[in-house]
């Protein structure tokens, strides 16, 4: 099973369809994504930093 997700994560279009979880660019840990609309996704970490992605 290990095998799908390398592949799921070196593939590109993953990376632009809004992750789970992605890296604060505060503190270095990996946040969990609170949630998701069909524009954007929006992350919210513990040390208080809110990230919001817009989805091209």
């Amino acid at each position: 099973m290990t095998g799908t997700k390398v592949i799921f994560r070196l593939s590109r279009r993953f990376f632009h369809n809004s992750p789970k979880y992605q890296r604060c660019p505060d503190c270095g840990r990996s946040v969990k994504r609170t949630f998701r609309t069909d524009t954007a996704a929006q992350y919210k970490c513990r040390c208080g930093m809110l990230n919001t992605v817009v989805l091209k």
